[in-house]
């Protein structure tokens, strides 16, 4: 005993300078990061190496308590480790053996002893835990869940900690790179599980319920008339949403517990009270997300869920508009004598409204007096997205698509919805816009959409406020996206000539955040050209007729809006006379910037050809400006190649490197005797 307390001592202190040496910086989080390396590196490590150096003297002892009792004192003196976990394993093997041997004493002497072994044995039973789930944690660094486990008595309070787990890190996961070591969060969770005696299939189980059976997180909304299998749709469009994280979550269960298409079916279809229809509704779509139609087929007929799938979001809209139904009743029906009834009694009600139009759209209800009907009454409960959309599907019926009215209604509902995101203080108004605008574009109404009136009714909204450099962004993406006006053109103009030019240098950074933004604008096959852009060229000549191009170019980040504005003037034929303007005006500084950028965006042959045309030799300039001072000239060879097309100068690789360190002084000249 008293040498295995020695080499415990002697361990420790052995640790304790270690760690001394390890944490000699002064702050505290130098301190605990080095702590929390010791403590990953120890999990790591599967060798027991200090144990199994005191294991034969333990075996020695004759009295299995006093054993016991030593292997306990080892135990808390190890570091969490493989030491520790190996000790408290031989523990509880003698602690069964003291047990068998317990049963075999006396009846007056066993009852005592058998009550203090049973204690010691639920010690190490509680010990060992902890340890295994320290080392779990720690090998996949997630010690912070630690404290959790710290008062774990049963399954449930197990089961309500791994889920704290899985919620914590599920997200990660599933954006965790393939060269990461850690452990697939299933596998961890797996073994967490088997630690405290329950199964990794019983927790997916109890997750995936109440997962399905919460309810269905809908998209806060401007316009709460909004039917809720709309806001459902957007939800899951929205990555950030709610939503769309519990939607993530339920796939990555599904993809580690067996009969996931029987158990999405049975939820949905079940009888339980107290599931809403989107919270079934939503099983059917993760269904159809994760399954093949010959997987839904070996339960059930795809059609027919299908159909209960439809029914049931419907059956959701018609909760909230107020109108009772049956899944059964709503199934059964005469689609279009529906959609007629529901007007007749509920025509004041928008979302009964909004109810109806999608009747019609999704049964093919062919009646032109009831949409010509409900469209006034969409508009005037200011429901303009849900119009666009609406139209953008109408417009492709041929029962509905011959209606005259309905350019009117593509007007009002995009004008009206492109004013409406001009006043908000959202943060996707890009993203929104365009994908509008992208409805507009393969609309077969597009010609008779008058966007002269949007760009002045967006205008008129830009004339003050903290929102007035949205709409006027939003003007002339509506000039740049639409067949061109020549009032649209005028309109833009008469604005933006007696601005000032920090706004005007606001302005085209914000239209260039258009061409950086992610959206879905390609889906809606929407592309905008922003280097030949009309509404740029527009704002770049009155840039060019005012001289005001340090003022609204040099703005922070400087290169972009240059780099945009010499694109512009080379697409527009246009660069050589700002240039001159800037030299006329005592601004070199500035057209050495445009040169400058001008032959960024060329090849070097460009500016080995201008050199020719302006008569200055670019070897003996090169020569003087090479930076290693050794002749570059001889790979300099700027004579015309009368075998190559058109003239091109035959330049080397090594050559092109170095006219490329020209100064821009000489580019300037260059550039301006070249273009006379």
């Amino acid at each position: 005993m008293n040498l295995i307390d020695s080499l415990l001592r002697k361990w420790r202190s052995n640790d304790t300078t270690a760690t001394t040496d390890t944490t000699s910086s002064d702050t505290t989080s130098s301190d605990e990061a080095a702590a929390a390396l010791a403590a990953y590196e120890r999990a790591m490590d599967k060798t027991p190496t200090r144990f199994n150096s005191i294991q034969h003297l333990i075996r020695c002892f004759k009295d299995p308590e006093a054993a016991i009792s030593t292997i306990k004192h080892a135990a808390d003196e190890f570091p969490c480790g493989p030491d520790r976990v190996a000790a408290l394993k031989m523990g509880i093997k003698l602690l069964h053996k003291w047990g068998q041997y317990i049963k075999r004493t006396p009846d007056p002497e066993r009852k005592q002893v058998m009550a203090k072994a049973e204690t010691i044995y639920l010690h190490f039973e509680k010990s060992y835990a902890d340890a295994m789930t320290e080392i779990t944690l720690r090998r996949n660094r997630l010690e912070k869940y630690l404290p959790l486990f710290s008062n774990v008595g049963d399954a449930d309070s197990a089961i309500r900690v791994l889920t704290a787990v899985f919620e914590g890190e599920c997200t990660a996961q599933l954006h965790r790179s393939g060269r990461d070591k850690s452990e697939q969060l299933h596998e961890v969770l797996r073994k967490l599980a088997a630690i405290y005696d329950t199964s990794l299939e019983t927790l997916l189980q109890t997750l995936l319920t109440r997962y399905l059976e919460s309810p269905v997180e809908l998209t806060s909304s401007s316009a709460e008339l909004q039917l809720p299998s709309t806001r459902y749709q957007a939800s899951i469009r929205h990555m950030q949403s709610d939503e769309a994280l519990l939607r993530r979550r339920v796939v990555y269960i599904l993809g580690h517990i067996s009969e996931s298409v029987k158990l999405l079916l049975s939820f949905a279809y079940s009888i339980k009270a107290g599931i809403s229809c989107l919270s079934r509704a939503r099983a059917l779509d993760i269904l159809f997300s994760v399954a093949s139609y010959d997987d839904i087929a070996q339960q059930q007929q795809p059609e027919d869920v299908r159909r209960y799938f439809q029914a049931l979001l419907y059956l959701g809209d018609f909760e909230y508009a107020g109108i009772p139904q049956t899944i059964a009743d709503f199934l059964d029906c005469q689609k279009a004598a529906l959609a007629r009834s529901i007007w007749v009694e509920h025509h004041q009600n928008p979302k009964a409204v909004q109810l109806i139009c999608n009747l019609c759209l999704d049964f093919g209800v062919n009646d032109q007096e009831l949409v010509l009907r409900m469209f006034p009454r969409l508009l005037a409960a200011k429901l303009f997205r849900y119009v666009v959309g609406v139209l953008d599907i109408i417009s492709t019926m041929p029962c509905y698509a011959s209606i005259d009215e309905l350019a009117g209604f593509w007007n009002q509902a995009v004008s009206s919805y492109l004013l409406q995101l001009s006043r908000s203080d959202g943060s996707d108004w890009i993203g929104a816009a365009l994908a509008v605008l992208g409805t507009c574009i393969r609309s077969p109404h597009l010609l008779n959409i008058d966007s002269s009136s949007m760009v002045q009714t967006l205008v008129r909204n830009a004339s003050g406020g903290d929102t007035s450099s949205i709409a006027l962004c939003l003007a002339c993406v509506v000039f740049d996206v639409f067949p061109y006006r020549r009032a649209s053109k005028e309109c833009l103009l008469s604005c933006i000539d007696g601005m000032d030019p920090e706004p005007l240098g606001q302005l085209v950074q914000g239209l260039l955040e258009f061409d950086n933004a992610e959206t879905i604008a390609s889906s809606s096959q929407l592309s905008i050209d922003w280097t030949g852009s009309r509404s740029l060229t527009a704002i770049f000549d009155l840039i060019d007729e005012h001289g005001i191009h340090e003022q609204t170019l040099l703005r922070a980040p400087p290169s972009t809006l240059v780099r945009v504005f010499v694109r512009n003037r080379i697409l527009n034929d246009k660069l050589l006379a700002a240039v001159n303007m800037c030299i006329e005006r005592g601004k070199r500084q500035l057209a050495l910037q445009l040169v400058s950028q001008y032959y960024s965006v060329r090849s070097v042959d460009v500016l080995a050809e201008d050199a020719q045309r302006a008569e200055i030799a670019l070897d003996s300039v090169a020569a003087t400006v090479n930076a290693d001072g050794g002749d570059c000239t001889r790979d300099l060879d700027t004579t015309m190649d009368s075998g190559t097309p058109h003239g091109t100068l035959d330049i080397s690789i090594a050559a092109r490197k170095r006219v490329s360190r020209i100064p821009d002084s000489l580019k300037l000249d260059i550039y301006i005797r070249s273009h006379k």
